[in-house]
C-alpha cells in the first residue's frame, strides 16, 4: 500500500473516531436530559459527567448537571458546572442568570448581581435577567429595584405571566392591593392554570373580604393540584364566612381526615356550619368535641344548650347554660338564654333576675321586650312600659305594638 492511501486511510479512521467520541458525547447528553424529566436526578448526573468526560468543551451539558445540583441544594457544586459553562461559551446568558441564583442560595450577593448585571448586558432585549433581579430585590424588600426589574420586564414582553405574577406579588407587600389583584388577573389570562397565581389571588380576595371570588380562587387552584393545608384551611374559611355551610363542612372534614388537623377552631367552625344546616347531632358532637378539648370555652356550651333547646331537651340546655356563666360571668347570651327557660316554665323572678344581668352586660332590644313580659307578670306595670320602650328604641317591631296597647 502506498503511503498516500496509508495516510489517507489514518485520516478517514480518525475521523471516524471523532464522530464516534461526539455521538457517544450527545447520547449521554440527551440520556442525561431524559433522566431528568423523570426525576431521576442522581442517574441525570452520571450520564452528565460521562458526557462532559467524552467531550470537555460540551457546555450545555455542563449547565445542565449543574441544575441537577441546584435540586440536590448542592449550590456549590452548581457554581462551578456554571462557571464551566460561561468559560466554554462566555455569552451563555443563561448560565449568568442560574450561576447568580446559586450564589443568592450561598449569600454571595454581590457575585449574584454582577451575574444578572452581566446577563442583561448580553441579552438586553430578554426579560429573564429583569425578572430574576427583580425576584432578588422583592425577597430583600428592595422594593423600587424591585417595582423597576420587573416593570422592565413586562415592557420588554408583555406576554410574560411570570413577570405579572412577580409584579403582583410586589404590589401586595406595598399595600397597592388593586394593582396587584390586576397582575395577578393578567397573569391568569396569559396561563390559564397558573395554580399560584389563582392561591394568591385568593389570598387578596379573602383580605378585602370577597368571600365567594375568594372560594372559586381557592377551588381552582386545588383544582391544579395545590392541595396542601393551608389552601384548605383558607377556603373553608371563606365558604363559612359566605354562609357555604355544606362546602365548608366538607372542607373542614378534609383538614381533619386528609391531614389531621384536630384543632378547636375547626371543630367549632364546622359545628357551627352542621347547626346552621339544621344537622343538630353532628353540631352537638363537634361542640362537645370542643368541650374537651378545651374545657374553658363558654361558647361551645351556649351553642349546646342552644341545640338542645331546639331539641326539646330545657334540662340539659340550663345545665349548658350554668357551665357557660361558671366559666364566664359576663356571658350576656347565656345569661338570657337561661332567662328564656324560666320565662317559659313561668318562673318569672328568676327569669327578670337573668334578663337583668344579660342587659348590664349588652342593651338589646329582644330581652327588654321579654324582661318586660316578665314585669307584666309580677305586675309591675311601670317597669314594663319602661322596657318596651327601650325595646322600641332598639328596633324590636313587637314592643310598639305593645306600648299602644297596654302603655299610655
Amino acid at each position: 500500500m502506498s503511503a498516500q492511501k496509508i495516510f489517507l486511510l489514518t485520516v478517514f479512521v480518525g475521523m471516524l473516531s471523532g464522530y464516534g467520541v461526539a455521538q457517544t458525547a450527545n447520547s449521554y447528553y440527551d440520556s442525561g436530559v431524559l433522566k431528568v424529566k423523570n426525576k431521576d436526578i442522581a442517574n441525570a448526573i452520571i450520564d452528565f459527567t460521562k458526557c462532559v468526560q467524552k467531550n470537555e468543551t460540551f457546555y450545555e451539558a455542563y449547565l445542565e448537571r449543574g441544575k441537577c445540583y441546584v435540586v440536590q441544594k448542592k449550590h456549590d457544586l452548581a457554581i462551578k458546572d456554571f462557571t464551566k459553562a460561561i468559560s466554554v461559551n462566555p455569552n451563555y446568558y443563561q448560565a449568568f442568570i442560574l450561576r447568580a441564583a446559586s450564589y443568592i442560595e450561598l449569600k454571595q450577593e454581590k457575585n449574584a448581581l454582577a451575574d444578572y448585571a452581566k446577563a442583561i448586558v448580553l441579552k438586553p432585549k430578554s426579560e429573564d435577567a429583569f425578572i430574576a433581579r427583580g425576584n432578588y430585590y422583592l425577597k430583600t424588600n428592595e422594593t423600587k429595584l424591585a417595582l423597576l426589574d420587573l416593570s422592565a420586564a413586562i415592557d420588554l414582553n408583555d406576554r410574560n405571566e411570570q413577570a405579572y405574577f412577580k409584579r403582583a406579588m410586589l404590589y401586595e407587600k406595598i399595600h397597592k392591593e388593586l394593582l396587584a389583584f390586576a397582575d395577578f388577573s393578567k397573569a391568569i389570562t396569559l396561563k390559564a392554570d397558573f395554580a399560584e397565581a389563582y392561591y394568591q389571588r385568593g389570598l387578596l380576595n379573602e383580605q378585602e373580604k370577597k368571600y365567594p371570588a375568594a372560594a372559586a380562587d381557592y377551588s381552582k387552584a386545588i383544582e391544579l393540584k395545590i392541595q396542601n393545608v393551608d389552601i384548605y384551611k383558607h377556603r373553608a374559611n371563606v365558604l363559612y364566612l359566605s354562609a357555604s355551610y355544606e362546602k365548608a363542612i366538607a372542607d373542614f372534614t378534609t383538614l381533619m381526615a386528609s391531614f389531621g388537623q384536630k384543632g378547636t377552631d375547626l371543630y367549632f367552625k364546622r359545628g357551627i356550619c352542621y347547626y346552621k344546616s339544621a344537622k343538630l347531632d353532628e353540631a352537638l358532637k363537634d361542640f362537645t368535641k370542643v368541650s374537651q378539648l378545651n374545657p374553658q370555652s363558654d361558647s361551645s356550651n351556649i351553642f349546646m344548650a342552644e341545640i338542645y333547646l331546639k331539641q326539646n331537651k330545657p334540662k340539659n340546655a340550663q345545665i349548658a347554660y350554668n357551665k357557660a356563666l361558671q366559666l364566664n360571668p359576663r356571658s350576656a347570651e347565656a345569661y338570657a338564654g337561661r332567662a328564656k327557660i324560666n320565662l317559659d316554665q313561668n318562673k318569672f323572678a328568676l327569669a327578670l333576675e337573668d334578663y337583668t344581668n344579660a342587659l348590664k352586660i349588652f342593651p338589646n332590644g329582644e330581652w327588654y321586650y321579654y324582661r318586660a313580659a316578665c314585669k307584666d307578670q309580677l305586675k309591675d306595670e311601670k317597669g314594663m312600659c319602661e322596657d318596651l320602650q327601650s325595646a322600641s328604641a332598639l328596633g324590636y317591631k313587637l314592643a310598639k305594638d305593645k306600648i299602644e296597647k297596654n302603655c299610655k
